[in-house]
């Protein structure tokens, strides 16, 4: 029995001592980059060895790979072509053309979905164009009406005919042209379609002409939320099932536009609203479920949303957070993180914008209004690191699973750099400027494509033990 005990006692000191090996949580890595494919986009186009481009299959022969990432970096690939060349390539080698006047298309996080808006509108046979140049002659016509009304003001009495009869003139073709953009006007017909898809196979799913163009579709293709977007407010939600067709309507709600997040899983909307016009001292959080349900509701201090948008719901529908500015005039900001029961995990005194999960919902980044970069652990809302990234405007962040890598960018201002950081913060890629067409990181951080114009630039993630952790 002695010895028995005794062995149990020297191996658990020989594990804790490391004697039998590193844990390998604790061993350090190295993130390193590979750049696995960069050509011009029209390249990327079917061609006689069909889509993929054969430097794109080799790729993806690749074991180590999850095939969740597989699946992103084609997806990612053949949704760019369809916004640029309106052709959607599948999986079984098809072409499937889009509507020529497509207008945008929302995905799914995981780019499994997407929904094709496709509008235009009919000027009594006329195009947009025709009417277009319509206008433009109509400028033409009424400022050389102008400069004739000018000169016959000046001119002396024995000339003033001639003056007034080019000035009739001009100001009769300029009335006919407006004329006819008025009955244009009058008579124009607006058409909307929208059709839901499955990215690698084409396959339609539903279309609908009556949303607006404010879609969420969930990673499964079985939920769709729309929220109308308004001059400045949200005031109303729409909830729809697999098939498109509509399940609830939610109204009532008393927001800026753009103050509200839905999970990628499509399990969880929530907004942030005041409770009346007139209240102007608190805020209120309000949770739906995927059919419009209403699930809870959390009153928390706050007078207005910070920016636009300063709100999010974590893919897995476990976690929101609200950025809100402060009731006084020195401005008392906070940013609130919840749990999905309504629960508030942490409160921080300042404001963000484009708070982002990694796909995982284990970590949060929140960007704040100077420009601070925080790493948060969602468990419990704890600061890991912070560090500034510079003023260079307003970022947008990407994280995948595990938090494996950052990728920080701005797609508003010309002069804000883009990085790429590790989980401890550390630069490991940067730009000195915006970039074009970022695509961002696949799912489980294999893939990371920084640019899609004029190049197509794809970089393996692959990691290693850095010295530190030998």
């Amino acid at each position: 029995m002695k010895k028995i005990l005794l062995s149990a006692i020297i191996a658990f000191l020989a594990i804790n001592l490391g004697l039998y090996g590193q844990d390998t949580a604790q061993v350090e890595q190295k993130v390193k980059l590979e750049l696995v494919y960069k050509k011009d986009f029209n390249e990327l186009m079917v061609g006689a060895e069909g889509f993929p481009p054969p430097e794109i299959k080799q790729i993806l022969k690749d074991k180590d790979i999850p095939q969740e990432d597989k699946d992103w970096l084609l997806n990612s690939l053949r949704i760019e072509i369809a916004r640029r060349e309106r052709v959607l390539y599948t999986n079984d080698g098809k072409a499937i053309k889009l509507p020529d006047d497509l207008q945008s298309i929302s995905t799914s996080q995981n780019l499994k979905y997407m929904i094709v808006y496709a509008a235009h509108t009919d000027y009594g046979g006329l195009t947009a164009d025709e009417v277009k140049k319509l206008r433009e002659d109509w400028l033409d016509a009424y400022k050389r009406y102008s400069q004739w009304q000018t000169r016959y003001e000046k001119a002396e009495e024995n000339t003033r005919r001639a003056f007034m009869d080019s000035m009739h003139y001009w100001l009769k073709i300029s009335d006919s042209l407006n004329e006819c953009i008025r009955l244009t006007e009058r008579n124009k017909k607006e058409y909307k379609k929208f059709i839901c898809m499955e990215t690698a196979s084409g396959r339609v799913l539903w279309e609908k002409e009556n949303m607006d163009r404010h879609i969420h579709i969930s990673n499964d293709g079985k939920t769709t939320i729309v929220v109308p977007g308004g001059f400045i407010l949200n005031t109303t939600a729409f909830f729809y099932d697999e098939f498109g067709n509509e399940v609830k309507k939610v109204d009532g709600f008393y927001t800026p536009r753009g103050s509200y997040g839905v999970s990628a899983d499509g399990e969880l909307f929530a907004i942030v609203t005041r409770k009346s016009r007139e209240d102007t001292l608190t805020m209120w959080i309000k949770a739906y479920d995927k059919r419009g349900n209403f699930l809870w509701e959390t009153e928390v201090v706050g007078n207005w949303t910070a920016t636009n948008p300063c709100f999010a719901v974590s893919p897995h529908h476990g976690y929101v957070v609200a950025s809100l500015m402060g009731i006084h005039w020195w401005r008392e900001d906070y940013t609130y993180l919840l749990q999905n029961s309504g629960g508030v995990i942490a409160k921080y005194d300042f404001c963000v914008e484009v708070p982002t999960y990694s796909m995982d919902d284990k970590y949060l980044i929140l960007i704040s209004n100077k420009d601070t970069l925080y790493f948060i652990e969602t468990k419990g809302g704890a600061i890991l690191w912070k560090r500034n990234l510079g003023k260079h405007g307003r970022k947008t962040a990407m994280i995948p699973k595990d938090g494996r890598v950052i990728f920080i960018y701005s797609d508003i201002y010309e002069r804000s750099p883009a990085y790429l950081l590790d989980k401890k913060g550390n630069v490991i890629w940067q730009t000195p400027g915006k970039l074009e067409n970022a695509i961002g990181l696949s799912p489980a951080g294999y893939f990371f494509i920084p640019s899609a114009n004029p190049d197509v630039i794809i970089y393996r993630i692959t990691s290693e033990v850095s010295d530190e952790g030998r």
